[in-house]
Order: structure tokens, then C-alpha cells, then sequence
């Protein structure tokens, strides 16, 4: 479909990628966070020799978890409306690397009683990846709050529609 705007044509598109992200027409975010999942995933693959080396202390390990594949996967989540499908989802990609990383089976954790709490604790005390989401969007909404009012994202974040919204 296309729309005409001042005599040219304006190409109408289900989804695309603008600054990294990918927009699509039902403003969910389930595709862009599987994604960046997977974008996260495979860095884990690429850097496994680094976190199986027993030889790297393991602040570098957590230093480099957040900056690398944990910066990659969350790109862009300050503007995520999280669904409990989504942050299963994160929660399950952040416990997954963190027990690859201490190389902790599920046979180990089923045997053991190990809690993602504790693993997490073990690895720098890590928050719940669901606290680093909303701790990057908290400071993004700050960050807007201190705009001057003519920026566009403070003009976005406080516009008022005159239509209401449909039933339903």
C-alpha cells in the first residue's frame, strides 16, 4: 500500500530497521527482542573461551557480560513495553548465560537446588535483568524530563490526541 503525499508516494511497510531497532506496524516488540536475543546469544558463542578461562577473574567476566552480549540484547529496551511472555524470555537468555558461564548444568540445578537468586549472587551480585530494564528506562525518562520543551522527544513524550480512543 502506498500513501500520496505532495505528489510523491509514501511506501507503506509492515516492519523496518531504523537506528538498529526493528519497528513494525503492531508496535510489539516479540520480534525485536528475539532478535537482539539472538544477537546476544551468538556473542556468548564468540566469547565462550573468555568465560570458560578460569584464568580471568570473575569481575572481568561480569564487566564484560554487561558491556558486550547483556548492552546488545537490551539496545534499545527503554522504549520496550514489556508483555510476561518478554520478560520470561529475557529472564530465561539471562539465567541461561549466567549457568554457562559457571558452567552449572540442569542436572546440577534440578540436583543441587541451585536458584537463578543465587547464581545471579555469585556472578557480582547481578540484578534481575528486569531491574537493569527499568533502570535504563527510569534514567531515559529522566533524561527527557530534563529536556527543554522544545526537543521532539519531550514534544512526543507529553502530546495529546483530541481523538478518542476506540472501544474495545
Amino acid at each position: 500500500t502506498n500513501i500520496e503525499i505532495r505528489g510523491g508516494n509514501l511506501k507503506v511497510t509492515k516492519n523496518f530497521t531504523y537506528l538498529g531497532v526493528n519497528i513494525n506496524n503492531e508496535l510489539k516488540d516479540d520480534v525485536e527482542i528475539k532478535r537482539r536475543t539472538q544477537r546476544a546469544t551468538s556473542q556468548m558463542g564468540a566469547l565462550k573461551f573468555f568465560f570458560r578461562n578460569k584464568n580471568i577473574s570473575l569481575r572481568t567476566k561480569y564487566k564484560i557480560y554487561m558491556a558486550i552480549p547483556l548492552s546488545t540484547l537490551l539496545w534499545g529496551s527503554e522504549s520496550w513495553t514489556l508483555t510476561d511472555t518478554n520478560i520470561k524470555k529475557l529472564r530465561v537468555f539471562q539465567h541461561k548465560t549466567l549457568r554457562w558461564i559457571f558452567n552449572i548444568n540442569m542436572h546440577e540445578v534440578e540436583e543441587y537446588k541451585n536458584k537463578n537468586e543465587t547464581i545471579r549472587k555469585m556472578f557480582c551480585n547481578i540484578p534481575d535483568i528486569i531491574s537493569i530494564v527499568h533502570k535504563r528506562q527510569t534514567n531515559w525518562i529522566g533524561a527527557i524530563a530534563k529536556m527543554d520543551n522544545s526537543k521532539l522527544p519531550r514534544k512526543l513524550i507529553a502530546s495529546w490526541t483530541k481523538m478518542p480512543r476506540k472501544p474495545g
